[in-house]
């Protein structure tokens, strides 16, 4: 399954459409491809219920992603 939040419409003349979050849900993991928002999904989703290992961020280069408390 795959979400997406955008940003859809018009800034003065010029067109907008801009990824705000993106989501892909695969088997039991939840990869965060994309959050241009001032929220944690992560703790969003680890309040809900979600464990950390079953979340990615892949918007995060691998070789950075170590540094993070959450799967990578």
């Amino acid at each position: 399954m795959r979400y997406l939040v955008l940003w859809v419409g018009w800034y003065k003349y010029k067109p907008i459409h801009q990824c705000v979050v993106h989501i892909d849900i695969v088997e039991d993991s939840i990869i965060i491809q994309c959050n241009d928002t001032e929220e944690s999904i992560v703790e969003k989703l680890v309040e809900m219920g979600i464990y950390q290992e079953n979340i990615s961020l892949n918007f995060i280069h691998p070789q950075h992603r170590g540094y993070l408390e959450i799967a990578t």
